[in-house]
């Protein structure tokens, strides 16, 4: 299971957004994913929940399309102003002050 970061005032955490992939049924029986789902950075203020910055839109949005391919894999690491997202390949932090 995935979980949050905290900071002082800052939650971020890596959630689970749309796509236009279709499952399938194999037989009727069995659901086949086409692809595993994509997660991407979410920064909520920790006081009221009010977003503060995503990496993520709608699904051709222009922040979606900035960020495709930096899926995140795990619960990522706040330091100060900076998140460190872990993820299948390496890259410079994200800053939190987008």
């Amino acid at each position: 299971a995935l979980c949050a970061a905290l900071a002082d005032d800052v939650v971020v955490a890596a959630l689970q957004v749309p796509d236009r992939t279709a499952s399938v049924r194999y037989q009727g029986a069995i659901t086949i994913m086409q692809r595993i789902p994509e997660r991407r950075l979410f920064a909520f203020e920790r006081a009221t929940g009010k977003l503060l910055w995503s990496h993520f839109d709608s699904i051709e949005g222009p922040v979606a399309q900035r960020y495709s391919g930096h899926a995140v894999s795990g619960t990522p690491i706040v330091e100060g102003s900076t998140t460190w997202p872990p993820a299948p390949s390496t890259g410079p932090p994200s800053t939190t002050s987008e």
